[in-house]
């Protein structure tokens, strides 16, 4: 009998070597992060909002926090189908 069953989603990091984001129709990259210059119309707080390869969207995110540098990442890759929450900045370190 198989020992390594697993209910739901199993997650592997690989933190040896850099890889190229892979993606296909059906893939969607989910992404939370803090990006304290958003837009707050645009990226409410605590909210899911979908960037489906827009540079121009993306853009609304500002220059600061975790978001801006992830989806910028994502994108300089591949255009893929991007959903965002935007978190609160922590006052703690």
């Amino acid at each position: 009998m198989n020992e390594k069953f697993l209910h739901g989603v199993s997650v592997i990091e690989i933190t040896s070597l850099r890889r190229a984001v892979r993606t296909a129709k059906s893939s969607v990259i989910g992404v939370i992060g803090t990006a304290p210059e958003a837009d707050e119309q645009k990226f409410p707080l605590n909210s899911p909002v979908l960037i489906a390869g827009s540079l121009k969207e993306a853009a609304k995110l500002g220059k600061r926090g975790t978001l801006p540098f992830a989806v910028n990442g994502i994108f300089s890759q591949i255009g893929a189908t991007v959903v965002v929450i935007r978190v609160e900045e922590s006052k703690k370190q």
